[in-house]
């Protein structure tokens, strides 16, 4: 499968391309708009998420615990 994981503080992105992978400055690097597939399967996550979160055990400390909130605003669940 596909992918890129881009590291924004850093500016490095890491390509990998179903046979090899590449660690390169995301400087200059134009990265590819979100399709129309990747929003639905954001949609089905955040579906799943809900579904299987309890509202009432919602402990929003904990989660901090596991994932620093600084980053809660790359989560699609959020």
């Amino acid at each position: 499968m596909k992918f890129i994981i881009h590291d924004q503080s850093h500016e490095f992105c890491f390509i990998y391309n179903s046979s090899e992978y590449k660690i390169i400055n995301s400087k200059n690097l134009k990265i590819p708009t979100i399709t129309d597939e990747e929003i639905e399967y954001q949609n089905l996550w955040k579906l799943f998420f809900n579904t299987i979160s309890i509202k009432e055990r919602t402990n929003p400390r904990c989660q901090m615990q596991y994932m620093p909130k600084k980053y809660w605003k790359n989560l699609i669940e959020i």
